[in-house]
Parts: C-alpha cells; structure tokens; sequence
C-alpha cells in the first residue's frame, strides 16, 4: 500500500483543562509532545511523523473536511493548516479510487524533510473506501482517548462532528 496510517495509543495523558471548548484544544492539552503521542503518515515508501497535540490539533478540522468530501466532491482540495504540516493535497474522486496530489511545503524536519520527500512520488493513487479506514483509525483513537480525559459533546462543540463522521463511515470497517 502506498499510503497508511500507523496511530501510536498513548497511555501518558496530561491534565483534562475545563476550559477547553474544541476538538483542536483539547488535544493540544491532553496529549504530550513526544513520540509516544504520534501517528505516522506512510506516503510511496517515506514515513511522516504528526504529533497529536501539535499537527493533528492544527489539521482536525481538515480531516472532517477530506472524509466528508471523499463521497460526494468529485475534485477538490484540502489546504492542511499546520505551521509544520502545510501544503495542499489536490483530490480527484472517480470510480471508488482517489488520486491525491502533494504539493507541501511545510514538514517537521524543515527543509531536509522536504528534500527527502521530493525523490518520492507526490502522488498516492488508492480505494476511497480503504483511505478512509486509514483515517477512521485515527479519529477513533482521538474519540476514545477524548473521552477517556473527560470531553464530550457537552464540553467540546465539535465533538459530535467527530462522532458522526465515525458513525456515517463505519460502513468502510
């Protein structure tokens, strides 16, 4: 497979802050800035590592917005907002396979990163059905981790967004 996700299960969680009323903070406080706390993107044979309090958190809202679009946008863009994820992934959606285009421009590692990442092909061609199971395990760890530190729908506003995206998709499981 030329793309996947390996989600890392953090048992180190930092302290549930009441103050916190979206997905995208309580993730920056709950999960610590290690390894331990990461997901690791696999892209045509190069590994790229996303921290779940730093990139994840920053980019949450684009993933709800890449899944939803998957079934129903036959092209679109995601424009990833993360000072250390940033770029634009061009999508083209035809008979259950989705064509992504690469073009990033921020990474953690900087430059060399980018570098690297460049002798690889910046295109993944894959089963929409199977690109979204990738992300599902994703967001399945955040709901469970979420709730293990106390957030719901009551204390965060887009939590129900992320249960129902889980829900809609648990065809693709």
């Amino acid at each position: 497979m030329n793309f996947s996700l390996l989600v890392s299960k953090t048992n180190h969680f930092l302290r549930h802050d009441k103050q916190d009323t979206t997905i995208s903070e309580a993730l920056q406080t709950i999960y610590p800035y290690t390894k331990e706390a990461s997901v690791y993107m696999y892209w045509n044979g190069y590994i790229l590592e996303l921290y779940f309090c730093a990139e994840i958190s920053d980019i949450i809202q684009d993933i709800f917005f890449l899944i939803n679009s998957l079934e129903n946008v036959e092209q679109f863009d995601v424009n990833w907002g993360s000072n250390i994820f940033f770029g634009t992934w061009e999508c083209f959606c035809d008979n259950n396979e989705v064509k992504i285009k690469s073009k990033l421009q921020a990474l953690r590692g900087g430059a060399e990163i980018l570098k690297q990442l460049s002798y690889v092909s910046d295109e993944v061609t894959i089963q929409i059905d199977t690109f979204i199971n990738e992300w599902l395990k994703l967001l399945k760890q955040i709901d469970k981790d979420l709730e293990r530190n106390g957030y719901n729908e009551n204390n965060l506003i887009d939590f129900s967004l992320l249960k129902d995206i889980i829900i809609q998709n648990s065809k693709y499981q």
